[in-house]
């Protein structure tokens, strides 16, 4: 059945913003009603629950996202057409698709900021779909099971000279050739975080400090860890 927001929530038509971070209500049947309206400028969505450092310090690298019923098929629909749509929040929604990315990149022409870390299932396959997005100024990819490929993707995509913030802190599978991509690639990075990446060794250490040799002006945080 298709809503009809004139029924339900009128005064959603004026609406630019959605934030249903962590909240119950996010089901098909809203993201079902909230895809009538194209015109959104930021959508959260984010499921990652809120940690306390205090109480669950071996938490903060691998959050448990909240259980989510919304499908792919209906994120579908809500981001086919949001062509005014500069940021997308996922974090931590499960069931993510290929095709869900394909949409992203061919129908949010304007998109700045995506946060789709600690997704399960998510890998070089949804990555690469974002290549030919040209605007991305910050991505987090944090928690995925990526590898050095889809670094390597992004580093040669249409946004290599517009992504300013990178998260890809713990992602297991990614290596010190990954961060040389991206040292290589991204010429307008400002803030590199990729600390629990376990196979980061010394020799990205000594990359960063020729980066930042070379790129000193533009830097402004870079987290890391080396193993």
């Amino acid at each position: 059945m298709i809503l009809n927001p004139l029924n339900i929530y009128p005064a959603i038509l004026s609406v630019r913003e959605i934030n249903m971070e962590n909240q119950e209500e996010l089901t098909n049947e809203l993201v079902t009603m909230l895809a009538q309206i194209k015109t959104f400028r930021k959508i959260n969505f984010n499921r990652i629950a809120h940690i306390d450092k205090r109480t669950h310090p071996s938490m903060l690298e691998n959050p448990e996202p909240i259980p989510s019923t919304v499908s792919a098929e209906s994120l579908i629909r809500l981001i086919s057409g949001q062509r005014y749509l500069t940021s997308l929040f996922l974090r931590g929604l499960s069931g993510l698709s290929v095709e869900l990315f394909t949409c992203i990149s061919s129908s949010c022409l304007h998109l700045a900021n995506i946060d789709v870390g600690h997704c399960p299932g998510l890998e070089d396959q949804h990555v690469l779909q974002l290549r030919d997005s040209c605007r991305i100024e910050s991505l987090s990819l944090a928690g995925l099971d990526i590898t050095d490929s889809a670094l390597h993707e992004l580093a040669r995509s249409g946004s290599k000279d517009t992504i300013k913030e990178l998260r890809i802190d713990g992602c297991k599978h990614i290596t010190d050739l990954g961060i040389q991509f991206l040292l290589d690639g991204l010429g307008a990075l400002e803030i590199l975080i990729f600390h629990g990446c376990p196979q980061v060794t010394n020799n990205s250490r000594v990359s960063l400090q020729v980066y930042l040799s070379t790129h000193r002006r533009n830097v402004r945080q870079l987290t890391w860890t080396v193993y």
